[in-house]
């Protein structure tokens, strides 16, 4: 079929002081013939790779319906908070965990997922088979994404919310931090919670707390004491007074030994930079003479404090005994004022 030789056809447009000319040729025939022979061979009709095309859509297919079952398994694990993993990643293994398990358990019923298992299971490394546990924590990383877009886009649609924070170290004294938000949503309290945080804590009861080996040496070196053992210090408590006096307590007893644990730790080659750097500063802040008498200083007062507290709590004090009491506490943190050459 003959088209029409015009600039558009041959040998280009230029002349853009007549630009209208554009509107012209794309009412023409020879345009839109042209149009539409390329919105038909876009569809894959009579294309050279045609049957490629239908062969990488089947692929694509195959693929995603192994995705659907997977991402099925894995919301039904998270749901109820079960472990994914288990001692190994074999296929017929009694130990391979609630993922590969579920798997299997499906693959009795499912032609498609047990025809995938036995083609594709316990090949190793350099295998396409999306059973191992790889994938299975990038689908995870990717469905907990998607899920914390989802509740920030309600808590941006939501009028009121709140922040909550807590930390707890756990048995192995690692701590971290809980950000909790509250929000309304159709006039109902909704609390979700959004992720764990690391407590970047820079006290030395933090230092300690945050690692098993740091706690490990700290403890070691308390036992050593002459005294005899001497309890490693804890975090100080928002709601327990008298922890204050035991945690300052704790760090008079072992003054020497958590120094010497604190140089010790900062010269551990496995020790991260940003430790060793907290540590140098820890330790040389316990070398000062000024934080020695602190120390001892606030011991004092706040054993007299806490012994006046433990007594004032006796339900058989009358009031008598109580005001002579504080007035005596009084009394002892006056006489401190002038005591500093004690220390």
């Amino acid at each position: 079929m003959g088209v029409s030789r015009s600039q558009f056809t041959s040998d280009g447009f230029c002349d853009w002081k007549h630009a209208n000319r554009l509107v012209v040729h794309e009412l023409s025939k020879d345009h839109i013939h042209a149009v539409m022979s390329a919105a038909s061979r876009s569809k894959g009709v009579g294309r050279i790779d045609s049957k490629l095309t239908t062969h990488v859509g089947q692929i694509e297919e195959y693929w995603c319906s192994r995705l659907r079952r997977l991402i099925s398994v894995l919301k039904f694990i998270c749901e109820r908070g079960l472990a994914l993993r288990g001692d190994d990643e074999i296929i017929g293994s009694p130990h391979n965990g609630n993922y590969l398990g579920l798997l299997e358990l499906l693959a009795e019923y499912d032609d498609f997922l047990r025809q995938h298992i036995q083609n594709n299971a316990n090949r190793g490394t350099g295998h396409t088979n999306y059973l191992s546990s790889t994938i299975c924590e990038e689908i995870v990383r990717l469905m907990g994404n998607e899920v914390l877009n989802e509740i920030i886009s309600r808590i941006k649609l939501s009028k009121y919310y709140s922040i909550s924070l807590d930390s707890t170290p756990d048995e192995g004294h690692i701590d971290e931090l809980t950000l909790i938000i509250r929000y309304m949503e159709h006039d109902t309290p909704v609390e979700r919670l959004v992720k764990f945080l690391p407590n970047q804590g820079h006290k030395a009861q933090e230092m300690f707390e945050a690692s098993t080996h740091r706690y490990a040496i700290l403890s070691d070196l308390l036992k050593t004491v002459a005294s005899g053992p001497v309890s490693v210090p804890k975090r100080i408590s928002t709601t327990r007074w008298s922890c204050r006096a035991v945690a300052v307590k704790a760090v008079v007893q072992g003054y020497l030994p958590i120094r010497e644990a604190l140089a010790k730790i900062a010269r551990d080659e496995n020790e991260t930079s940003k430790t060793c750097y907290e540590d140098n500063g820890l330790h040389d802040k316990m070398c000062k003479l000024e934080t020695a008498i602190y120390a001892v200083f606030w011991h004092d007062i706040l054993r007299r404090v806490d012994a006046t507290s433990h007594a004032m709590q006796d339900p058989k004090l009358d009031l008598n005994t109580a005001v002579a009491m504080l007035k005596s506490l009084e009394c002892f943190v006056r006489e401190k004022r002038d005591c500093f050459h004690v220390y």
